[in-house]
């Protein structure tokens, strides 16, 4: 893949532009270690803007904390463009998406394969908490030790994601401000799994390049979708599914 899944055609927070910068996705396989895969895709995200030529990582997961030394939030990164010379406070995210209904008339449809995270509430976070972090006293305070001035930073969200759609549903169903192109494929209940020939997916291969995995090669775990309550799968022509119990 030459570029990352950018989620959003427009940005769908008030205040906040996109950051969707024409950088590589590269696949490290050593990066694969029982780690969050939110935290495996900021840290590759990171690794791709340092690579590129155009944008310098200033910081990465930058604390900021009171007098007391609280800690008070974590800015993703802080990122200056050489060309505009613009310093961006970027919000990163990756997320699996599943719409619920074969109509998108909110973002609180498209829900997490385990049915507790919405896009709804992430963006609700970033725009309560992520994003309002720049203008605390504290960072204010912080970015001048460093040397940068917060009131000419600006806002940048960097939101990337997979799209999965109920079966018999196209990606004509992905409306405006989300991607059209970020559709990935189709969700299954339980009881309509369709059982094809596939290979059944643990967690941490969900973002390994689907050319990187043989195909019917199944690492299939029982005890992990007993637990969780959904997998996701991999076709032999590379297509994902995802198998969820409702």
């Amino acid at each position: 893949m030459s570029n990352w899944p950018y989620l959003f055609v427009s940005s769908p927070l008030d205040g906040v532009e996109l950051f969707q910068p024409s950088i590589n996705y590269d696949y490290d396989p050593g990066e694969i270690r029982n780690k969050p895969i939110g935290k495996i895709m900021e840290r590759r995200f990171g690794r791709a803007l340092a690579q590129s030529k155009r944008y310098e990582v200033l910081f990465q997961g930058l604390q900021i904390a009171d007098a007391n030394r609280q800690t008070l939030g974590e800015m993703d990164f802080l990122v200056r463009d050489s060309l505009t010379k613009v310093v961006w406070h970027v919000e990163f995210a990756y997320k699996f998406y599943l719409l619920r209904d074969n109509k998108q008339e909110a973002f609180g449809d498209w829900v997490g394969p385990g049915g507790k995270d919405r896009l709804s509430l992430k963006l609700q976070k970033m725009q309560r908490q992520q994003f309002p972090l720049l203008n605390l006293s504290q960072t204010v305070a912080r970015l001048k030790e460093l040397g940068l001035t917060a009131a000419s930073i600006k806002s940048g969200l960097a939101f990337c994601g997979e799209l999965f759609v109920p079966e018999g549903a196209d990606s004509s169903v992905i409306s405006s401000p989300l991607c059209e192109s970020s559709f990935k494929g189709r969700w299954y209940a339980e009881e309509n799994d369709p059982r094809e020939e596939r290979r059944d997916l643990h967690k941490s291969e969900w973002i390994i390049p689907p050319n990187h995995l043989e195909p019917l090669v199944t690492n299939d775990d029982h005890a992990e979708y007993a637990r969780r309550g959904y997998k996701m799968c991999q076709r032999p022509d590379g297509s994902r599914i995802f198998v969820v119990k409702v």
